[in-house]
């Protein structure tokens, strides 16, 4: 190689050398226009000076200068960016950063107000912030200026202190710093410091401005130092989160927030002067806790906790708590009360339990709950207010081992002035060997109802929902009773509608404590056939069904004829616990006696046959629901009480929707146990039956064989498309009887005609009344009234009604009916004469009734 070739090649080293010795000094960066960040005719090395021979790269020193807009495409670094001027903008781009080791500055340097913004969907990370400098201090006279940073950018870490600087010159020229977080998330390693140089200075940090739905992330022991203090503080902005995230102790700055989370860990202290109100969510999560002073909340607040690990409430949840929002609970290890606490209006659940321990939780009687389920309910003591003619109400309770929830039935009107509390506990009572359950049939749990002050209703009805798991190897859900424990005692209520995990018990008066199980020697029928035969039963014994060794009697814990089998007996024996399914029937042949046993002795949901003067009687009790179905064949029928007609058991209960019919051979009376209302009544005794009160049909009276004698009730049809069927019976009408089709509210039916030959001679009785919205036609026999006809209804006469008239009075049409009469009347006119009563008819068109 020649020697200028070696020197030609040197000297390209030392430039090569020299490039890379540039790249690791600090260069300096001014903006001369708008652009991006990483075009170098964006820069100058001097201020307004020609381009730079670079973009800014780590370790350079950057100024944007006034009105300039830098957008950040690439991922960039630098040592400290300064803003210089008025309306220079900083805009990082999605998904992009910007890593500034050392200071962001805003550094005014005339005599004006000065303001820059950050913008963008990226990330911009630095070391620390400085609103203001000691270069920025205003002259003139009297002036008044502010230098402000407004942050928008999404994410925004400040690894040391936020600074806002206020400073002074002389005493009359000022200018205040001023940071506005108006979105996006803004992350403060250390402190919000202020510095005001005078007096007459003030320093502003707000999170209301712009759209006030900023996040502010504060990680330092006391992140808002209450030393170098900012004078306005600001972080209630109208949809901002504040999230003191340290883990270990942090000082939580008093002031008003919409949104608060309390995370990291360690105890988040309210320390300072004045007051805390929250007006959004109070968030507790982390394993964060709460001391110092308790804040308050806005009327629609939310308090929720949503920990990393099991959280115990502290000031954070006040004795009530009335924001909108509620409680909310979000965490699977759950949440255990401190105290007794209220909730107003609403308890959310999204996962996990609140567990009560010794302690109440209470809902007031507007509060709702929603979410609850298998692994999200109120583990322990649930309080409900019940507000007025209040018709269900759920307790959402469990304990360790699951969701066991209350639903209550209420009958009648509640008053609305008290609270139930509800819970259950695992293992079965404590009482349990004092009851008539089978210890090794139970569900091993119970549940305790206490009443504080609810009146109003009648009775009501409880179902219990317990797991799977708890009931005991070889029970039967099927058969399951309730026993409730009460004043030392246990009574056993009706059972109602029963499913592999839950019981239903109706027909309550009392509260206390509720065991579910079984009793010890359980039949039911497998065949219809005679009852004294055993082939026709099998008994439950150890998870299985199998056949009976004999037929069951009072001795017998629990007995049941299944739907669809026809059981008769033949020979007089004892009951107890007897239940008749829907669609199922007894046919007597004898007498039979009711023990008064644990819960209902006798419940009849099918069909009862007395097969005709054959007599429940005993201390025991009897309820025909609605549904079922008497056959009556005692010549006293059915009686309310005392020893007379079928039933004569010590408690008779006679349901308004069942089934009566009346099969006697030799003449009978109701008796006074028919209740007023029924569904269906029928009449099949040629000797006839005669009411003993008034009654109102729902469904059809029907009319098989005999006289049905109204004597001076009242009879009364509803609005069943066929209220009357006639094959050889009738009716015999009393002149003091009262007849109505329908009534206010119940005008529904098809259009019907009474049935031909359905009166008896001199078919008369007292008041006709009319209400269905069809028409009812008179047959072609004739109907005469002493009374009143009102037609709130078509009625079509046939011209077979007629009015009578004596010398106690007329009949007349009520004319404040809305319906109408079609065809004629007859009105019989009384006149006095010499020589006794002289009548005279006067068939007339009638017109619409007004």
């Amino acid at each position: 190689m020649n020697k200028r070739k070696q020197n030609y090649r040197i000297l390209f080293i030392v430039i090569i050398g020299l490039g890379f010795g540039c790249a690791l000094i600090a260069a300096d960066r001014y903006s001369i226009k708008s652009g991006r960040w990483h075009q170098k005719n964006t820069w100058s090395a001097t201020p307004g000076g020609p381009r730079a021979p670079s973009a800014p790269v780590a370790g350079d020193v950057v100024y944007i200068e006034s009105s300039h807009a830098i957008i950040v495409r690439r991922d960039e670094a630098c040592s400290s960016i300064t803003f210089t001027g008025d309306g220079a903008q900083l805009s990082i781009s999605s998904n992009r950063s910007l890593s500034v080791s050392g200071l962001i500055t805003l550094n005014k340097q005339s005599d004006t107000n000065s303001g820059c913004t950050v913008t963008g969907g990226g990330s911009l990370y630095c070391q620390g912030v400085e609103v203001g400098s000691t270069t920025n201090s205003p002259s003139g006279f009297f002036t008044s200026y502010t230098h402000t940073i407004s942050s928008s950018v999404e994410n925004w870490t400040v690894s040391g202190n936020l600074d806002i600087n206020s400073y002074m010159a002389g005493w009359f020229n000022r200018r205040n710093g001023i940071f506005y977080h108006e979105s996006g998330t803004l992350t403060i390693g250390g402190q919000i410091r202020g510095f005001n140089e005078n007096m007459f200075n003030t320093t502003s940090f707000s999170m209301a401005s712009g759209s006030g739905d900023g996040i502010l992330n504060l990680q330092g022991a006391d992140p808002i130092d209450q030393v170098q203090a900012v004078d306005v503080i600001n972080l209630n902005g109208t949809a901002s989160l504040v999230n003191y995230t340290r883990s270990g102790v942090q000082n939580a700055f008093i002031t008003d927030y919409n949104k608060i989370t309390l995370s990291g860990s360690g105890v988040k202290t309210f320390s300072g002067t004045g007051s805390t109100t929250i007006y959004g969510t109070m968030s507790m999560e982390g394993t964060a806790t709460t001391g110092g002073t308790a804040p308050g909340y806005g009327i629609d607040a939310t308090l929720q906790y949503k920990g990393s690990a099991v959280q115990t409430t502290g000031i954070e949840f006040p004795a009530t708590f009335s924001g909108t929002g509620g409680l909310v609970i979000d965490n699977s290890n759950g949440v255990t009360l401190d105290s007794d606490r209220s909730i107003s209006l609403l308890l959310t659940f999204i996962n996990g339990v609140i567990n009560t321990g010794a302690n109440t939780l209470s809902l007031a009687s507007g509060g709702t709950v929603s979410g609850a389920g298998a692994a999200s309910y109120v583990l322990g003591n649930f309080e409900k207010g019940i507000a007025a003619a209040t018709a269900t109400k759920i307790f959402e309770i469990g304990d360790a081992s699951g969701y066991t929830p209350v639903l209550l039935d209420f009958t009648g009107t509640t008053n609305g002035t008290g609270s139930i509390l509800a819970y259950t506990t695992n293992g079965d009572h404590s009482e349990l060997a004092s009851s008539n359950f089978s210890s090794s049939k139970t569900v091993n749990r119970y549940w305790t109802l206490s009443n504080n002050g609810v009146s109003g209703f009648t009775d009501y009805d409880a179902t219990f929902t317990f797991l799977a798991g708890d009931a005991d190897t070889g029970t039967d859900p099927n058969i399951f009773v309730v026993g409730n424990y009460v004043s030392s005692a246990w009574t056993y209520p009706t059972v109602g509608t029963r499913s592999a995990i839950s019981t239903q018990a109706s027909g309550l008066s009392t509260f206390g404590d509720f065991q579910i199980g079984q009793f010890g020697s359980v039949f039911r029928s497998v065949a219809s056939g005679n009852w004294e035969q055993t082939l026709n039963w099998e008994t439950y014994d150890e998870g299985s069904w199998i056949p009976a060794a004999s037929f069951p009697t009072s001795s017998s814990d629990a007995i049941t004829i299944l739907s669809t089998h026809i059981i008769s007996t033949t020979t007089s024996f004892s009951v107890d616990e007897f239940i008749l399914e829907s669609g199922a029937s007894l046919v007597l042949g004898a007498n039979m006696t009711v023990d008064d046993g644990p819960g209902t002795d006798v419940l009849v949901n099918g069909i009862l046959d007395c097969g005709g003067s054959y007599v429940l009687s005993g201390a025991g009790s009897f309820i025909l629901n609605d549904g079922a179905t008497i056959l009556s064949g005692s010549p006293n029928g059915i009686s309310a009480a005392g020893a007379s007609g079928n039933i004569q058991t010590s408690s008779r209960s006679y349901g308004v929707g069942a089934n009566y019919s009346y099969n006697a051979s030799a003449a009978q009376v109701s008796g006074d146990g028919l209740p007023s209302t029924v569904n269906n009544l029928s009449i099949d005794n040629n000797s006839g039956l005669s009411l003993t009160a008034s009654v109102t049909i729902n469904g059809i009276l029907t009319l098989t064989n005999g006289a049905l004698a109204t004597g001076a009730t009242t009879l009364g049809f509803q609005n069943s498309d066929t209220p009357i069927v006639r094959t050889a019976g009738t009716i015999t009408f009393d002149v003091s009887t009262d007849l109505f089709f329908g009534s206010p509210g119940n005008t529904g039916g098809a259009a019907f005609v009474i049935p031909d030959g359905i009166f008896t001679s001199a078919a008369t009785i007292n008041d006709l009344n009319i209400y269905r919205d069809n028409d009812l036609s008179l047959n072609n026999q004739n109907l005469s009234i002493y009374g009143i006809l009102l037609c709130n209804g078509p009625l079509n006469t046939a011209g077979n009604l007629t009015l009578l008239s004596d010398a106690s009075g007329t009949a007349l049409i009520d004319g404040s009916g809305t319906g109408s009469v079609s065809d004629s009347v007859t009105m019989q006119r009384y006149l006095p004469v010499a020589f006794g009563y002289k009548y005279f008819s006067s068939p007339f068109q009638a017109a619409t009734v007004s």
